[in-house]
């Protein structure tokens, strides 16, 4: 994200992990969706060897295949999450309004240079209220028969996604030799950086979430958190002085003192620090119950004609769980 906010590139990379445990042999057919369609979401799709091709390149979206026992990655693909608004949001004419949107956990901003000195540094995590893991009341009609992983308005499910766990990263130029005073501003977390690393690490967990969650109190705009600290760079016992010279000339005759010009300091501190500044932040985190794609799972089909060996009147359990990992992945800079 640019410093004013603004999406430059969002990509997500997706695998469908599936688990098969059957006697016989099952022919199943999985449907997926998202909105727009799977056609115009998916690209770079690849398969396991099982999956027909001929079926999906005829209906997109669909997967015909007998799956092996066990666990195993049945497909994977890649969404553009911005899709074709990115290039229009760099055109004169974009306005705000038609700039792309996306609905992520929660974003970061660095504010530079602050305090008196321009030593000091600002990270602040704002925290989408839409993932707070919690919903008044199931869904009627939201199972789709696939089980409990899609159906309930229980913490980490489509219909209440929750952050699972968080951690802020802020990366810091190779001239900087320590951070003094770093604290919560705002907020909790644990926060930590040892003298010569060249990153922090916010870390924020699920239980701490969680309360800050709570503060948004229904008012839409989610919770912030806030970290700031100070930039220290190489020693500085021997200041940068302006040129100085001294008058020591004087007439007995002139009944005045002379005061000889004193050593100025530099107000140069402040252009300093500014090389010293973080320029970004990255936010990691793991989300059950969403994918930032849209796509789901529509049904799960057994197809009875084409399966073996399973008897009359075989009703298998289906389940489908959703769970977005991002390391690193949001990124913004100043």
């Amino acid at each position: 994200m640019s410093p004013s906010g603004r999406p430059l590139s969002a990509i997500a990379n997706g695998t469908i992990a599936f688990t098969a445990k059957v006697s016989g042999v099952p022919d199943l057919i999985l449907q997926l969706g998202c909105p727009g369609g799977i056609q115009s979401a998916v690209s770079l799709p690849v398969f396991h060897p099982c999956v027909r091709l001929n079926r999906w390149k005829e209906r997109p979206g669909e997967l015909s295949f007998v799956p092996p026992d066990g666990r195993f990655v049945l497909a994977g693909y890649e969404v553009d999450l911005l899709g074709d608004a990115a290039l229009d949001a760099f055109s004169k004419s974009a306005t705000s309004k038609s700039l792309p949107k996306l609905n992520v956990p929660a974003t970061v901003s660095v504010h530079p240079s602050l305090g008196p000195s321009g030593s000091d540094f600002e990270v602040r995590l704002q925290l989408n209220p839409r993932f707070t893991g919690k919903s008044p009341a199931p869904h009627p009609g939201s199972t789709s028969g696939l089980g409990r992983g899609a159906g309930f308005a229980s913490s980490g499910t489509t219909a209440a996604p929750a952050i699972e766990e968080m951690v802020v990263h802020v990366p810091l130029p190779a001239s900087v030799k320590n951070v003094a005073d770093l604290r919560m501003v705002r907020g909790t977390g644990d926060a930590g950086y040892a003298p010569g690393d060249r990153s922090i690490e916010w870390r924020i967990s699920s239980r701490e979430i969680s309360l800050l969650m709570a503060q948004d109190r229904g008012g839409g705009v989610g919770a912030t958190a806030s970290l700031r600290g100070t930039v220290v760079g190489e020693s500085e016992d021997a200041p940068d002085l302006e040129p100085v010279s001294f008058s020591n000339d004087y007439d007995d005759d002139e009944n005045h003192e002379h005061t000889p010009n004193l050593p100025k300091k530099k107000d140069s501190s402040a252009e300093k620090n500014k090389t010293l500044m973080p320029s970004c932040a990255t936010v990691s985190f793991s989300v059950k119950g969403w994918l930032p794609s849209g796509i789901k799972v529509e049904s799960l089909q057994l197809d009875q004609k084409r399966s073996v060996g399973l008897g009359s009147g075989v009703t298998p359990y289906k389940g489908v769980k959703y769970l977005c990992v991002s390391r690193r992945g949001v990124e913004a800079r100043c």
